[in-house]
């Protein structure tokens, strides 16, 4: 061990500001919202179909969305 190390973890210790500080409230926010189109949405279903093609069937996505 190198002088001032006194165990083998690596442990940096950076202080945590308190809850809410250094931030302020910006309001209400306006979000614009783009659904995809049909094209688009067949595409990444291909896509999932292949990712799940080459992961030998763990694409979680397809599993979760009922396929």
């Amino acid at each position: 061990m190198t002088r001032g190390q006194e165990s083998l973890t690596i442990d940096i210790v950076t202080p945590r500001p308190e809850v809410g500080e250094g931030f302020s409230a910006a309001g209400p926010v306006q979000l614009i919202l783009v659904l995809p189109s049909p094209d688009e949405l067949a595409a990444h279903r291909a896509y999932l179909v292949e990712l799940d093609r080459d992961a030998k069937g763990a694409c979680l996505w397809l599993a979760v969305a009922g396929a």
